[in-house]
């Protein structure tokens, strides 16, 4: 199978990429909510990867079960397109870019290329795995408690090795979904 070309999505890339350190841009929830034209929930049904036309990079097409937030029930899909993959032998990595894996639940920022392709917002991250607990089956965010921050500061959270840095990396999906439907109301 044959994506769209490289380039189209190479300059998204390069918008949220610092070149002499190649790292992206801190964004909070605010500013990843604006630069997004959607946010998604569910679980990733597959992921594909292949050359584009010019065979001079490897674009993964990943499809993802949207989940209603509240409910946990399928309300759709969405293919989204990423930079980078593996096919055969090859394999292409872009860096600040998120992967991933089959049956993985995630909640997505995405927004609509030029060519009508969903991709990630802010790179990785735009895309946060979800857990779900397994004594109260409650689906939290991972890795979402410094979006909800007023301000971001530094590039890298704190260890998250001890349990009270996890829980602060840690918002309840409830929680996120009410956040991200305000910011849509105020906008």
């Amino acid at each position: 199978m044959k994506f769209p070309t490289f380039a189209a999505l190479a300059a998204c890339t390069i918008l949220f990429a610092s070149p002499a350190s190649s790292q992206t841009l801190r964004l909070n929830l605010d500013q990843l909510e604006q630069a997004s034209d959607a946010v998604v929930v569910g679980r990733t049904i597959s992921t594909e990867s292949a050359w584009t036309a010019d065979r001079s990079a490897i674009l993964t097409r990943v499809v993802i079960q949207i989940e209603d937030p509240e409910t946990g029930e399928p309300i759709g899909e969405q293919v989204v397109m990423v930079p980078g993959g593996r096919v055969g032998e090859y394999i292409h990595e872009v860096s600040d870019m998120p992967t991933f894996r089959e049956n993985e639940e995630v909640a997505v920022f995405l927004t609509a290329h030029d060519s009508g392709t969903m991709i990630v917002t802010g790179g990785w991250q735009g895309k946060l795995d979800v857990t779900t607990d397994a004594e109260t089956g409650e689906k939290r965010v991972l890795g979402a408690g410094y979006l909800l921050d007023a301000e971001v500061q530094g590039f890298a959270l704190a260890s998250e090795n001890t349990d009270v840095s996890e829980f602060r990396a840690q918002v309840r999906m409830t929680e996120f979904a009410q956040r991200v439907k305000k910011l849509k109301r105020e906008r």
